[in-house]
This record gives structure tokens, C-alpha cells and sequence, in this order.
């Protein structure tokens, strides 16, 4: 009788822990927000303080090469696709629930067939992060002064892939809004996804115009594109380029932020099944 009582109250015990994790998944949502800021700048920081990049702006990968900022930066970016990962999933399972169980019971007012391309949506907008996570891991862990090819590959495979990530959830929040009113309208997602979309689209074409200027090929040479000095052709588009950048890595922060809302409004973690 001890025996089974004992064990029954270590399943009650790991029930109420799982129940508690559950319930406060939306908590990983804004430490992920929190902790993208010091990923782009902490690796900055720390080459400019040693004196190893100029302190007008290099790009993040490129403050990133040197030791120790690229141990640090590394790690953060780990950080970051474990809690993306953590917070996705989480977000796959919230959708599922209301696609499934809420707006299953409105058949007779929501086509069958709308209902499963929002499962197909559900579906694609996790395998993107997936991807999107991959090549997040390759550029941390790839620097580009010695692995340039593979850490361009992660660099192209998160951009594209998050972006499809993003527009795939606009998507499926503009539905839930539409069909159930399950959420609120996404106008803060499309202006910061529209955001990240315009930086990056202006971070390419300044450095494009940038290398055009240049009285030399940079693209892979890392220590030119470092030391590019102010009197050099094609240094303001440099600069435009790089600061586009940090623009479009802090843009995550409030979508994941906003992620995080949606998550802490949803109140019913407890039918949730991971």
C-alpha cells in the first residue's frame, strides 16, 4: 500500500509540474524576446571593446569572428533555437487546439476545406522555424572568416525560411481573427514582419551598391570588409547595409514578444496534449 501510495503521489507531483509548465509556456516566448538583444550586441560589445572590429557598426557575423565574442555569440544563438523551438512547438499545439476542438464546432459555418489548409498552414509554419533553426545553428557555430560558404548557406536558409515562417502566421492569425475572432488582429505582426522584410531587402541591395563601389572584391575577404575605412568608395552603403541588419535581427523581438501575448491569453493549456 506505502509503495502505490508513493506512487501515486509522484504521478500527481510530475502532473502538477507538467500542468505548471504548460500554463506558463508563453513565459519562454518573451525570454526569447529578451535574449536576442544581447545576442546582437554583446558579440559588438566585446570586439570593439579588445579593439578587433571599428565601433561604426560591423555586421553582427563579422563582430562575431573574433575570440571571445564568438563563443559568446554561439551560445546565445543556441539559446535562441532551443527556446524557439520550446516556444514554436508550443505554438503548433495552441493553433492545433483551435483549429481542432473550437472551430471544428462551427463545421456549419467554416468550410471543411478551409480548415484543412489551416492544418497544412500549422504544419508548414513549424517545419519553417525548423529549417529557419538549422541554418541559425550553422552561423553560430560556423564563422564566416573560416567557414564563409557554410555560413552564408545558414545565413540564406534562416532568412528565407523565417520570413516564410512569418507570412505563413500572418496568414493563419488573420483566420482565427476572421473565422472565431480566437485572437486579436495580427496589425502589429504584419508591421513588424513588414519591417523585417524592408531591412533585409535593404540591407542586400546597400550591399550590393556597396561592393559595386569598392575598388576591390570584399565579399570574401573578412579583414577588408572589418577595416572598410570612411574615406573608402562605397562606405556610407556599407554602413546602411550593417545597420539594416541590427534592424532586422531586433525586429524579432517584438514579434516574439507578440507571439508570447497570444500565448499567455490562450487559457486552455490544460486540454493541450504535447
Amino acid at each position: 500500500m506505502d509503495d502505490n501510495h508513493n506512487v501515486n503521489i509522484r504521478i500527481r507531483f510530475d502532473q502538477k509540474c507538467w500542468a505548471i509548465f504548460k500554463n506558463n509556456a508563453y513565459i519562454f516566448a518573451y525570454v526569447l524576446a529578451i535574449v536576442i538583444i544581447p545576442a546582437c550586441f554583446v558579440p559588438y560589445v566585446v570586439s570593439v571593446y579588445f579593439g578587433q572590429v571599428p565601433p561604426i557598426l560591423p555586421y553582427i557575423s563579422d563582430a562575431a569572428a573574433f575570440k571571445p565574442a564568438t563563443g559568446y555569440f554561439a551560445q546565445l544563438l543556441d539559446i535562441i533555437v532551443m527556446l524557439g523551438a520550446l516556444v514554436c512547438i508550443a505554438r503548433f499545439k495552441q493553433i492545433h487546439y483551435y483549429i481542432s476542438v473550437v472551430l471544428d464546432e462551427q463545421k456549419n459555418s467554416i468550410d471543411e476545406n478551409k480548415l484543412s489548409r489551416l492544418h497544412l498552414q500549422n504544419f508548414l509554419s513549424l517545419a519553417s522555424f525548423a529549417i529557419a533553426g538549422f541554418g541559425m545553428v550553422m552561423i553560430g557555430n560556423f564563422p564566416g572568416v573560416d567557414y564563409m560558404i557554410l555560413h552564408m548557406t545558414g545565413v540564406y536558409l534562416f532568412i528565407i525560411f523565417s520570413l516564410i515562417q512569418h507570412f505563413i502566421m500572418i496568414s493563419i492569425m488573420r483566420k482565427l481573427y476572421r473565422y472565431g475572432r480566437l485572437e486579436s488582429h495580427p496589425t502589429s505582426v504584419i508591421i513588424v514582419v513588414s519591417t523585417l522584410f524592408v531591412s533585409i531587402t535593404v540591407c542586400h541591395v546597400a550591399v550590393s551598391i556597396s561592393y559595386v563601389h569598392h575598388p576591390e572584391s570584399i565579399i570574401f575577404n573578412h579583414n577588408a570588409r572589418i577595416q572598410w575605412q570612411a574615406n573608402q568608395p562605397g562606405y556610407v552603403w556599407h554602413v546602411v547595409s550593417t545597420a539594416s541588419e541590427f534592424v532586422y535581427f531586433l525586429m524579432f523581438v517584438p514579434y516574439f514578444w507578440s507571439i508570447g501575448h497570444r500565448m499567455q491569453s490562450f487559457k486552455q493549456w490544460d486540454r493541450i496534449h504535447f
